[in-house]
């Protein structure tokens, strides 16, 4: 291992360019460690680095190039499908040179259709963060399907959570989907302002839902516990006044101030009882946006046009799957929707019956039932053309700058103020109130029990058998039951001592291998069998039925066995008629 001077970055780029294609983030340790193995020469990290540059910009071009691509892009796509909805913001502030990228929106056809046809009137918005050197963030509306699963409908790239930012989205969402003045819709969203300000402005008459997940958090920050908890979520999910009246009051008498901390979060926002039945969704909480973010974050990794192709890529793929499965379905309504109906029915079973008209699946709603899912599902996203064949058009333009933050950069992230420090991640127990194993009480553990020394503690639960489950549904026998022999026998004293483990043997055909060896277990012409290593068989007195050898056969004594005949169902017989057994050693 020596330094090699001549050794040249765009060399190593070249050879390494099929793994940089694989994996785009690949580490400059590894990039270290692949170049001593290969070449023999050892090269710093700054000279991984370099090499790592290098290949990014044979592959995909700089980043003044891959902006130009923009406008032939968006060209393309209004080709293969030309009611998309594709608008472009660019900055023209600074004089003699081309504009900059600054926004851009994307709603395509299929999702445009699929979500005025087929589903419910409820939009959740969210943004996250794009994880490129260029920053940016990416604005989403997502709805829901009636199977309760989340339906894409549109998105833009930004370049942060402002006011103007979400006020222009939501603009071209209202012009896109027609919602008018949003009479009839809903928006769920977490608590930034500017999202409050935007659909104020631009959807008067929307009913703004906010998530209860959300206000949760900022809540239980002054009132800890289970019981709080529990009660936090009884008073959001009561769906009538007198629910959440009730809950409200028991919050009340637990603690004061509790309640009234929860009534200044607004509960017409997040509580359940103050929904507008019209968009026939119970939701509190901002779960699909949350699921789309979670959805593309390895697209969020790419730069712009290769982000927007992923997630393009991955709903066209999306929405067939989704409407292929739902075809094969036999059901009225919607998988999920289906099983709630029959877990209401389980519980309905010890009701008193009344006589009605049909099924039970005839009085649920419209929205929930297969038709209309596939309705949804109906259109489709095009595909779009290659980059050779993209139309040629003319628009020049700078990526966003770079932006640096006054000070030096975070390494690390912010962390929740009760969060361990020993287990990134994981939240420490303060708060969380512990239950006694022996009475099942809150408030302590089975240490501090005061009837630990009259109550009688309740047995643990059987623990699961280890092993795979035999075929005829019986537990898998122990390593103990396999090896023990069921039953035993006197032996005389003029009986050979024999061993029985070949009762539990397979009841196989004989197969003969090289030099008329006897093979069981088919793996070779030693035997077959899994335990390995110096060994011999023992008896009775010893370990039960453990039997080893050297080599790869399951029951042989000392050496390869060439002496040996192996433990089994059937007899092997010499040249002159005489049957062969093993001598085997008495404990």
């Amino acid at each position: 291992m020596k330094k090699n001077r001549q050794l040249k970055a765009g060399w190593v780029a070249k050879q390494f360019l099929d793994v940089f294609k694989a994996r785009p983030h690949w580490p400059a340790k590894e990039i270290q460690d692949t170049i001593r193995k290969a070449f023999k020469v050892v090269v710093k990290k700054a000279f991984a680095y370099r090499v790592k540059y290098v290949a990014h910009r044979m592959l995909h071009g700089s980043m003044h190039d891959h902006y130009n691509k923009i406008g032939r892009y968006l060209e393309a796509l209004r080709i293969s499908s030309p009611g998309t909805a594709l608008y472009l913001v660019t900055d023209n502030s600074k004089e003699n040179h081309p504009p900059m990228f600054q926004r851009l929106f994307t709603c395509f056809e299929g999702l445009k259709k699929g979500w005025m046809e087929g589903c419910r009137k409820v939009i959740c918005v969210d943004a996250c963060f794009l994880k490129t050197f260029l920053g940016g963030q990416l604005l989403s509306a997502v709805g829901r399907d009636g199977n309760e699963q989340m339906f894409p409908i549109a998105w833009a790239v930004v370049e942060g959570e402002n006011n103007n930012s979400w006020g222009w989205f939501f603009t071209h969402l209202e012009r896109c989907l027609e919602l008018h003045d949003g009479d009839g819709i809903a928006i769920l969203s977490d608590e930034h302002p500017a999202i409050v300000n935007a659909v104020a402005s631009v959807l008067p008459k929307a009913e703004h839902r906010l998530c209860a997940r959300h206000i949760y958090a900022h809540w239980h920050k002054t009132y800890k516990g289970d019981e709080f908890k529990l009660l936090f979520w009884k008073i959001a999910k009561a769906h009538n006044m007198a629910d959440y009246q009730q809950a409200l009051d028991e919050l009340s008498a637990l603690k004061e101030d509790a309640a009234e901390a929860f009534k200044s979060h607004n509960p017409e926002k997040f509580c359940r009882a103050f929904f507008d039945t019209r968009m026939k969704t119970n939701a509190i909480t901002n779960n699909m946006a949350e699921t789309f973010n979670g959805y593309i974050i390895n697209a969020r990794t790419k730069h712009l046009l290769y982000m927007l192709e992923d997630i393009r890529a991955a709903l066209m793929q999306r929405m067939f799957m989704k409407r292929r499965e739902m075809n094969k379905s036999s059901s009225l309504l919607c998988p999920r929707i289906q099983a709630l109906l029959e877990e209401e029915k389980s519980k309905a079973a010890d009701c008193e019956e009344v006589a009605a008209d049909g099924e039970a699946e005839e009085y649920v709603h419209e929205c929930y039932r297969k038709e209309v899912y596939l309705k949804a599902y109906g259109g489709s996203i095009p595909p779009c053309e290659g980059e050779l064949h993209w139309p040629r058009v003319a628009c020049h333009i700078d990526p966003p700058p770079i932006k640096i933050g006054p000070g030096r950069p975070r390494k690390n992230r912010r962390k929740d103020p009760f969060e361990d420090p020993k287990k990134p991640g994981t939240l420490t127990r303060v708060g969380m109130e512990m239950t006694c194993r022996i009475c099942q009480v809150k408030g302590h553990n089975k240490r501090t029990c005061p009837k630990k020394d009259t109550a009688i503690a309740p047995e643990p639960a059987p623990k699961r058998p280890r092993g795979r489950p035999r075929n005829d549904g019986q537990p898998p026998k122990s390593k103990k039951e396999i090896t023990t022999p069921t039953s035993n026998i006197a032996s005389t004293s003029t009986s050979i001592p024999t061993s029985n483990v070949h009762h539990d043997a397979t009841a196989q055909p004989s197969q003969v291998g090289r030099n008329g060896r006897m093979i069981r277990g088919g793996i070779g012409s030693r035997g077959g069998g899994c335990n390995r290593g110096r060994g011999r068989e023992s008896s009775s007195g010893g370990r039960s039925g453990s039997t080893a050898g050297r080599g790869r056969g399951s029951i042989r004594g000392r050496g390869r066995g060439r002496n040996q005949v192996p433990i089994g169902v059937g007899v092997i017989f010499d040249g002159d008629g005489t049957a062969m057994t093993n001598e085997l050693e008495s404990h």
